[in-house]
C-alpha cells in the first residue's frame, strides 16, 4: 500500500521524536560515560569508573572520532566539531535503523518476536529464562540478547548489523529504550511495519524539515556531503518507480524477446509506440523525410523501427541506482528481475552468460534450483547502487534483504533453509581514509613500489567522493596512473621487478603478482587491485602500539573507495535515478564546470550526463527530476549537447507536489543511449491517470492537447534548445524565419546592483526636497503594464563613490560611463512576475537587476512597449520558460501564478521573441519622460 499523507506525518513525528530522544542520550553517555567532549576527550586513566569492557569501548570511540576527523576540512577544532556531531548522529541513527529492522523482520517471521514487546517480548523471555539472571540486570541481559539477534544478521547484512565497528559501543540507556519503544510501538502505527516502504520514509524523515531549512538559510549551496545528502531526501512515489523501471528495463527486455514476454502484462506502464518493426541484426531503420512537416496523427501512423537488442544471459543485465536512498527503483527491478531469469531459463535460443561462460539451463537444471538461486543471484548481478550517505545504504541492503527473504518466503522455503546472501553491490560513495600517516606507513610496506605509488594517486584523487559521489569520474582520473604503471611494470624496471618478485615469494601470493604481460585496463588493473586489497588485510592484521582498531577503520574505509572504483568501471543496461537537485557542494562546483556541460548549473544535469556515459550502448535511462533544466538559458549547452544527441523515448509532465515537500515542478522521462531515430512521446496528463493515458496510447488512441509525438529535432531550432513540445507549428516556423529583437536593434540591459540596498537606496517621499543627489530607481515591483510608478531613489552623491566602495555592487550596464550621464528612455519589466509586461521608463532613471531595461535607437518605443505587451510575445518566453498554456484549471493556477526569474542576465532579449512589424519606423518627434521625485509622472514634449 501507498502511504497517504496522515500516516506519513504521524511516521515523520514518530521518527523525529526517535531522533531526538537518542542523540540526547547518545550526548550524554558519551560525555558523562566515555568523557567525549566536542572540544577534548579526558585521559582514560581519569575514567576509573569503567569496566575493562567500558574502557575498551571509550578507546574505540577515540578512534572512530579521529579517523572522521581526518577527512573533515578546516581549524583543528572545527574538525574535532564535525566529527563529533557526525560520530553523535551516526550512533544514534544506526540503534534506530537497526531496532526498526527487527521490528520489520518479527513481522515477516523472519526473527522471533524481540522489539514488539520489547522485555516482554517472547523470545526475550525465553532468553532471560535460559540465561537465569547470569548475565546481569533486565537491560544488560536485553542488550546481549539484541546484540546475539544482531550477530546472526550480520552474516547476511553485515553493512547493517555488524557490531565490530565503535558506533555499537553505544547503547542506549533503560530510560531512552523504554521510551523509543513506546514510540516505535504505537498501537496507531502497528500496521506500518508490515509494510516495505516503512524503512524508506524512516531514512527520509529522520533529517526534519527545520533541519533542511536551516541548511538554506546559512547557505545557498550544500557545504558538505551530508548537507547535500539531508537537503535532497525525497521519496519517490511508487507510480513513478513503477513507470520508469517498466520503460527502462521492461523495455530493454520486451526488445529482446521482441514482444514475446509476460512483462507487457506485468508491466502496466510500459509504453508501446503504434506500429512497431523490430529490426534484425544488421537492418537500420528506414530514413524519414526529414524535409517535411508531418503531423502528430501522421507521426503515429508511421512505421516505428525498432533497433535489434540482442538477447542477454539475465545475469549480464545490470542496473544502477547512482542515488539510490532506499532503493526504491532497485526493489521494483527486483520484481522485474525474477520474470526476466524464469523466461530466459525457458528460452532455448537464450545466451551463455558472460560471468559464467554456460546457459541458465546449464547452471540450473530445474526450475525450482533456479528460483530458490534466484534472489541471491539478483543481488549479485544485477542490482547496483551509490549513495554518499552512510544511512541510505544500510536500509538500501536492508530493503533488498528483506525483498528476498519475501521470494523465499513465497517458495515455502524455510528461514533456516535460505541461501546465505552473500554479495549485494550498494556502495557508499566515500572519500579515501584522511589519515597520512597510515597512508605513508602502508604504502611503503607495499611490494613492487609502484602500486605504493599507485594508491598514493588513487587516494588523492578520491578526496572528492564525499561531495561528488556518483559524479567523481575516477575511472578516468586514475587512468593515466594505472597506465603509468602497467608501462613502467612493462618497460621501465622489468628486471629489477623480477627481482622483488622473486624475493617476495613469501609475501606476495601466486594469484595476486602483476604478470609482466598484463596490459593496460582489465588485467593489469584487476591483478594490481587484488595484490593492493590483500596488502590492506595483513596491514590491519599486523597492527603495533594498540593501533588495531585505527588500521582496520583504514583498511575498510580504503577497500569500499576499491570498490567504488570497481563500479564506475562497469557499463549498465538501465541507469534509474531521482538525483539531487539544484546547487553544487561548494568543495565540487569549481571542478563540476570543467567536467560536465552545464556549467554549475543545476547538478541533476551533471547525474544525467554522467549516467549518460556511464551507459552501455543502447541502455536506457529513466529519471524524476525538475523541468526546469529543460528550458532555462542557463543550461542550454547540456541540453544541445547531451539529452537532443541522445534518443529522448518518453518524457511526462508530473508538476508540484509529486516529492512530497519539495516544491518543483518535476518531469520523468527516458533517454536511450544512442542517436535519434524515432519521435519522441510527450505527455502532459493533466487530470487524466497517466496509467489510462498509456494503455490508451499502446491501442492507438490519440489524446489531443495530452499527448505530443514528435521529432525531436525541432527544437534544435528554437534559441537556446528547450523541449517546448507544445509549440504550434506556425509559430516554430516564425522561430526558424524572422530575426530576434535583439537582431533589430532592441537591447535588454541588466542595472545596477547596490550590494546594500537598506542602505543606499529609499522611497522618494523619504528625502528632501533639492537633494539631486537621489537619482530615480527603475527596481521592479508590482507588475503593471505600460506603466508603473517608479517611487525608488537611489544615492548617488559624489559620482556613486560611496556605494562603489562596496565589495558586492555589481554595475553590470553602467561599468563604462557615469550613471548620471546619457540615462536614455527606455522599458523597464519586473525580475519576478507572472506575466512579461514592460513599462514605460523614463529618462534619468538607473536601472536595476530586478527591474532590468529595454532600449531601442531604431524604433518608436510606444510602438515597441504595445508589441511586447502582447499576448504573442508572451507566448514565445513562455516557450523558452516552459510555461505550458493549458484549459486544466489547477494547471492555470500552477502555471500563470508561478515566478519567472530571469537569472541574472539579458534574458529576455536572448530569448528571441519574434519581431512582427514589417518594417523599420523611425523616431520622428518621440516624447522624453521625466521623473519629478515629489510629483506624479508628467510628459513633457
Amino acid at each position: 500500500m501507498s502511504f497517504d499523507k496522515e500516516i506519513r506525518n504521524a511516521l515523520a513525528k514518530m521518527v523525529t521524536a526517535c531522533r531526538r530522544t537518542l542523540t540526547e542520550d547518545v550526548t550524554n553517555q558519551l560525555q558523562e560515560t566515555f568523557g567525549l567532549y566536542p572540544d577534548t576527550s579526558l585521559p582514560l586513566d581519569r575514567l576509573t569508573h569503567l569496566t575493562w569492557d567500558e574502557a575498551e569501548a571509550a578507546q574505540a570511540l577515540r578512534e572512530q572520532l579521529d579517523h572522521f576527523a581526518a577527512v573533515e576540512s578546516g581549524r583543528p577544532e572545527e574538525r574535532r566539531r564535525s566529527a563529533y556531531d557526525r560520530l553523535i548522529l551516526e550512533i544514534a541513527f544506526t540503534i534506530l535503523n537497526r531496532l526498526a529492522a527487527l521490528r520489520l523482520c518479527e513481522d515477516r517471521e523472519l526473527v522471533i518476536e524481540c522489539v514488539r514487546k520489547g522485555t516482554a517480548s517472547d523470545g526475550f523471555r525465553l532468553f532471560n529464562s535460559i540465561s537465569g539472571g547470569a548475565l546481569g540486570s533486565i537491560h544488560e541481559t536485553y542488550r546481549i540478547f539484541l546484540e546475539c539477534m544482531m550477530d546472526e544478521l550480520a552474516l547476511d547484512l553485515g553493512v547493517l548489523f555488524d557490531r565490530t565497528n565503535p558506533q555499537s559501543a553505544v547503547f542506549p540507556t533503560e530510560r531512552c529504550l523504554k521510551e523509543i519503544f513506546n514510540l516505535l510501538n504505537d498501537p496507531d502505527l502497528s500496521f506500518v511495519w508490515s509494510e516495505d516502504e516503512t524503512i524508506g520514509w524512516i531514512y527520509q524523515y529522520f533529517n526534519p524539515p527545520e533541519e533542511r531549512r536551516a541548511m538554506r538559510e546559512a547557505s545557498q549551496a550544500p557545504r558538505n556531503s551530508r548537507e547535500l545528502a539531508v537537503r535532497n531526501q525525497f521519496f519517490t512515489p511508487r507510480y513513478v518507480v513503477e513507470f520508469l523501471t517498466d520503460n527502462t528495463l521492461g523495455r530493454i527486455w520486451y526488445e529482446m524477446r521482441k514482444r514475446k514476454t509476460s512483462l507487457v502484462e506485468q508491466c502496466r506502464y510500459l509504453v508501446r509506440r503504434p506500429n512497431e518493426i523490430f529490426l534484425d541484426l544488421g537492418e537500420e531503420p528506414v530514413e524519414d523525410d526529414h524535409e517535411k512537416d508531418f503531423s502528430q496523427e501522421e507521426l503515429l501512423k508511421r512505421p516505428c523501427y525498432i533497433l535489434h537488442r540482442p538477447k542477454k544471459d539475465p545475469r549480464d543485465i545490470k542496473s544502477l541506482d547512482p542515488a539510490c536512498g532506499s532503493a526504491h527503483f532497485l526493489l521494483y527491478d527486483f520484481d522485474l528481475m525474477e520474470t526476466i531469469y524464469v523466461e530466459a531459463w525457458n528460452d532455448p535460443e537464450s545466451p551463455a552468460s558472460e560471468a559464467t561462460g554456460r546457459t541458465l539451463l546449464e547452471d540450473y537444471p530445474t526450475l525450482d534450483v533456479l528460483r530458490r538461486a534466484l534472489p541471491e543471484l539478483i543481488l549479485r548481478h544485477n542490482l547496483h547502487g551509490i549513495d554518499i550517505d552512510v544511512r541510505a545504504v544500510q536500509i538500501a541492503a536492508f530493503a533488498l534483504w528483506l525483498r528476498a527473504q519475501r521470494s523465499w518466503k513465497a517458495q515455502e522455503i524455510k528461514a533456516k533453509d535460505r541461501p546465505r546472501v552473500t554479495k549485494s553491490n550498494i556502495i557508499c560513495a566515500e572519500p579515501m581514509p584522511g589519515e597520512n600517516d597510515m597512508l605513508r606507513e602502508f604504502t611503503e610496506s607495499i611490494q613492487p613500489e609502484l602500486l605504493g605509488q599507485l594508491v598514493e594517486k588513487i587516494f588523492e584523487k578520491m578526496k572528492m567522493a564525499g561531495e561528488a559521489g556518483s559524479l567523481l569520474k575516477i575511472e578516468e582520473d586514475i587512468h593515466e596512473a594505472v597506465t603509468d604503471a602497467n608501462r613502467r611494470w612493462i618497460q621501465g624496471i622489468k628486471q629489477t621487478m623480477q627481482t622483488q618478485l622473486k624475493s617476495d615469494q613469501e609475501y606476495i601470493k601466486p594469484s595476486h603478482r602483476p604478470s609482466p604481460r598484463a596490459r593496460v585496463g582489465e588485467d593489469f588493473w584487476d591483478v594490481a587491485e587484488n595484490h593492493i586489497i590483500e596488502a590492506l588485510r595483513e596491514y590491519a592484521e599486523n597492527a603495533e602500539n594498540g593501533k588495531t582498531l585505527s588500521r582496520r577503520l583504514f583498511t575498510d574505509d580504503a577497500a569500499s573507495g576499491f570498490a567504488l572504483i570497481d563500479l564506475f568501471r562497469k557499463r549498465f543496461d538501465v541507469l534509474l535515478m531521482n538525483p539531487p537537485f539544484g546547487e553544487y557542494p561548494e568543495t565540487f562546483k569549481a571542478l563540476s564546470k570543467i567536467q560536465y556541460n552545464s556549467g554549475g548549473h543545476d547538478i541533476l544535469t551533471a547525474f544525467i550526463e554522467r549516467g549518460l556515459a556511464t551507459c552501455a550502448k543502447n541502455g536506457l535511462l529513466g529519471a524524476i527530476t525538475s523541468r526546469t533544466v529543460f528550458f532555462m538559458p542557463t543550461t542550454k549547452e547540456w541540453r544541445k549537447k547531451i539529452i537532443l544527441q541522445r534518443q529522448n523515448l518518453l518524457w511526462i509532465e508530473l508538476g508540484e507536489g509529486v516529492l512530497d515537500e519539495a516544491m518543483v515542478e518535476t518531469c520523468v522521462y527516458v533517454v536511450q543511449n544512442s542517436s535519434p531515430y524515432l519521435p519522441c512521446l510527450f505527455i502532459n496528463p493533466s487530470s487524466i491517470p497517466l496509467d489510462q493515458i498509456i494503455s490508451g496510447f499502446n491501442l492507438h488512441n490519440f489524446i489531443e492537447n495530452v499527448i505530443y509525438y514528435l521529432d525531436q529535432r525541432k527544437f534544435e531550432t528554437i534559441e537556446g534548445s528547450p523541449l517546448a513540445y507544445w509549440i504550434a507549428p506556425k509559430m516554430l516556423e516564425c522561430y526558424n524565419k524572422l530575426p530576434s529583437l535583439e537582431d533589430k536593434g532592441i537591447n535588454v540591459r541588466v542595472g545596477l546592483q547596490t550590494g546594500d540596498d537598506f542602505r543606499f537606496i529609499r522611497c522618494w517621499w523619504e528625502i528632501p526636497i533639492g537633494l539631486e543627489t537621489w537619482i530615480p530607481h527603475s527596481k521592479g515591483g508590482e507588475n503593471l503594464p505600460y506603466a508603473t510608478d517608479i517611487h525608488l531613489v537611489i544615492n548617488w552623491k559624489n559620482n556613486g563613490n560611496e556605494m562603489r566602495a562596496q565589495e558586492s555592487i555589481r554595475l553590470n550596464m553602467y561599468a563604462k560611463h557615469d550613471p548620471c550621464e546619457g540615462l536614455d528612455p527606455g522599458l523597464t519589466f519586473s525580475y519576478r512576475t507572472h506575466r512579461f509586461s514592460p513599462a514605460i521608463m523614463p529618462s534619468g532613471v538607473i536601472a536595476g537587476v530586478a527591474g532590468m531595461g529595454v532600449f531601442s535607437e531604431k524604433f518608436e518605443l510606444f510602438l515597441l512597449l504595445a508589441l511586447l505587451n502582447t499576448s504573442v510575445v508572451n507566448e514565445f518566453i513562455e516557450t523558452r520558460l516552459g510555461l505550458q498554456k493549458t484549459t486544466h484549471e489547477s494547471a492555470i493556477h500552477t502555471r500563470n501564478m508561478k515566478a519567472v526569474e530571469t537569472q541574472r542576465s539579458s534574458w529576455y532579449g536572448q530569448c528571441r521573441p519574434r519581431f512582427f512589424l514589417g518594417r523599420s519606423i523611425p523616431i520622428k518627434n518621440w516624447p522624453t519622460f521625466h521623473v519629478h521625485p515629489n510629483a506624479s509622472l508628467e510628459r513633457e514634449w
